[in-house]
Formats: structure tokens, C-alpha cells, sequence
């Protein structure tokens, strides 16, 4: 509504998984009203009737430039994961899935970086279940790549997502990471599962403990990992995507 009048052409990007938005009229009203409607996986594009369709093209997140070049030395006994402490990201299956795994491996520590409205609640489960000596609420950190940049693990527990990015610079980073393949697939567009990380079912605690386990025992397969997911920074490097957006709206770049 705010464009409606101006001569420029709008442009929308829907950035999380559209079968969880409230108010879909009205958002598909607004996107038909887009000369075009960017989204990030296939499966994000088939969640609109064709006419919103024809609008559409996926275009990926890109990596940013600026990364941290991968670690390379013995890898700390940390499993991290990075995002709002929301329903949708699931924490509640990590910390359940990091009780069973540290029965095994107890020297392990699961750091969770995030704030969010179940911070309290996610304490006292992790109390509840007698690890919380082994889990560390990190909280909002401005440096938060380079806090995790020699972590043994990243895990993705969403139930849902467009493109995680923070999952994204870990890939980028070289850490070995555990993704949920969750709605709506954009997980599964960046990771080829057992290649350059590890896609578990949404909301399956023993997949998820699992594959931890699977890293934890496997030091040269989790290495293997590491060396296959740095390859993202040349495949979704942020000027190719540049060039996608730009493309679609026919404009050409000035090299």
C-alpha cells in the first residue's frame, strides 16, 4: 500500500516459510500487486496459487564476504546453535536430543546463542533434564562467528525456515553442521545430506542425537564435512546473487 502511487517497481521478498503466515489474504493481495516476488526455495514458490507463481523466481541467501577463513586445529567439544529463542526454532528438541547424546559423551557443552521470549522456559527444562551444568545461554553476541568459528558442531533444530542464515555462515566456516530438513527445503538446498552436512527429520530427537553421536565418534567423516561445506562461499558467493536480483529486475551490472 505504501508503494501504491510511485513510479517504481516493487519488488517483494518473502523470507520464511509462506505455510506459516497469518493473514494470507492480504498477503497475496500485496504480492499480486509486485511486478516481482522474490522467494528462496521451490517449495516457498509452490505454496502460491499461478498467477503468483508467474511473479515469482527463487533466488538463494548469499554468503557474506567477510567470513572467517575455516578453523583448522583440534576442534573445541562444543555444539553451538545461533537463533531467536522462538517456538519455530525448536530448542526444546536440541535440548533433549543433547540429553541423550552427553549420557555418551559427557565432556561435550551445547552453547545456545539467541534471546527470546522461552529463554526461562528452556533453562528449567534444561535443569529438568540434568545437563544444565553443560549448557550455556549465551545470549545476543555482535561477534557471535567468531565465538563459534572452532566448534566441534552447529545443529539447526527448526521446525520450520526460509534459509537460516546463521546455519549458512557455519557451512562457510567450516563447521560441521546438523540441519533439521524443514519446511520450506531450504536446508536441503544447501546441504547434500552425509557430503557437506547432515539432514535429520523435524522434530525426531533420536535422528538429532544421532548424528551428533555420528560426529562426535567420527572425526575424519566430520572433517570431510567441514572441507565439502566451505564450498558454499564460491557457489552462493554474494555477488552472484547480486547479479540474480539485478538480472531480474533487467538491469546490468557496471564491472
Amino acid at each position: 500500500m505504501a508503494a501504491a502511487g510511485i513510479p517504481h517497481r516493487l519488488l517483494i521478498s518473502e523470507r520464511n516459510d509462506p505455510a506459516h503466515f497469518s493473514g494470507k489474504r492480504l498477503r497475496d493481495w500485496s504480492y499480486r500487486k509486485s511486478e516481482k516476488l522474490v522467494l528462496q526455495t521451490e517449495d516457498m514458490k509452490r505454496c502460491f496459487s499461478k498467477d503468483i507463481q508467474k511473479k515469482a523466481v527463487v533466488i538463494p541467501n548469499p554468503v557474506s564476504d567477510d567470513m572467517p577463513e575455516p578453523y583448522t586445529g583440534e576442534r573445541k567439544k562444543r555444539i553451538v546453535a545461533v537463533g531467536r529463542l522462538q517456538p519455530q526454532k525448536n530448542h526444546k528438541l536440541l535440548l533433549e536430543a543433547f540429553a541423550d547424546f552427553q549420557k555418551i559423551c559427557h565432556d561435550y557443552e551445547l552453547h545456545i546463542f539467541g534471546v527470546g521470549e522461552l529463554e526461562t522456559m528452556l533453562i528449567q527444562r534444561a535443569e529438568e533434564l540434568h545437563i544444565a551444568d553443560n549448557v550455556v545461554f549465551r545470549g545476543f553476541s555482535a561477534s557471535v562467528k567468531e565465538e563459534i568459528w572452532d566448534s566441534a558442531m552447529f545443529v539447526l533444530s527448526s521446525d520450520y525456515e526460509g534459509i537460516s542464515n546463521s546455519m549458512i555462515e557455519a557451512l562457510a566456516m567450516g563447521i560441521p553442521v546438523i540441519s533439521t530438513d524443514c519446511p520450506a527445503g531450504g536446508s536441503r538446498m544447501y546441504i547434500k545430506n552425509n557430503e557437506n552436512g547432515i539432514l535429520v527429520p523435524v522434530g525426531d530427537k533420536k535422528a538429532l542425537a544421532e548424528a551428533m553421536m555420528k560426529l562426535a565418534r567420527n572425526p575424519e567423516f566430520a572433517k570431510q564435512l567441514s572441507v565439502n561445506a566451505v564450498k558454499v562461499k564460491e557457489q552462493y558467493a554474494l555477488v552472484k546473487i547480486a547479479d540474480r536480483f539485478l538480472e531480474e529486475a533487467g538491469i546490468n551490472r557496471v564491472k
